[in-house]
């Protein structure tokens, strides 16, 4: 198998320039998928810097592991590999640096949030960079799988499960937790 089949960059570049080439019958509304991709980038960057702060305040944090992990491999696919336009690609990288105070919220509480499993505690570190590794191939992969047939489509098709994975890993936290602790209703 060669490497092009594992990184579908032409049919990406491809992709790209049929959505650029492309002329609507109302040109005006163009801009509207990207006023929208800023103001998600904004209401999501405000979310992760609210949970930061809470996570900080209460030696806890919101978003599970495998979520943040998800996310920030996500951010890095389809912000540097497979950008889908600078609007998007600024945003994706915005949201990574809101991720890395995330996951250092993360670190920091690990004592505090896994003390009835101290090998987890001891080794988040490790635990988060096999997290990203193996997230980082899984994009990739679906990536290589999808382009190739929907284009520029596969952003949106791999975004929105993740959002309701982060939202359904919230709640399932917060259940086997049995506290709040890094979440609050600002967030939600």
């Amino acid at each position: 198998m060669s490497l092009k089949s594992y990184f579908p960059l032409e049919a990406w570049a491809a992709a790209n320039a049929d959505y650029t080439a492309d002329v609507p019958r109302y040109p005006h509304v163009k801009i509207v998928p990207d006023v929208f991709t800023a103001l998600s980038g904004v209401l999501w960057s405000v979310s992760y810097i609210l949970m930061t702060t809470k996570a900080f305040k209460d030696k806890s944090y919101a978003m599970p592991i495998y979520c943040l992990c998800l996310n920030i491999t996500w951010e890095a696919v389809y912000g540097f590999v497979y950008g889908p336009g600078p609007v998007n690609q600024i945003v994706f990288a915005q949201y990574m640096i809101v991720d890395i105070f995330l996951f250092w919220a993360i670190i920091k509480s690990a004592r505090y949030q896994w003390r009835q499993s101290p090998l987890v505690a001891d080794n988040l570190i490790w635990i988060i960079m096999f997290g990203c590794v193996f997230c980082t191939w899984l994009h990739l992969a679906i990536a290589a799988t999808f382009i190739p047939h929907i284009g520029r489509q596969v952003v949106f098709f791999t975004a929105w499960p993740m959002a309701a994975i982060i939202s359904l890993g919230s709640i399932a936290q917060i259940l086997s937790r049995g506290h709040t602790g890094g979440h609050s209703m600002p967030i939600w």
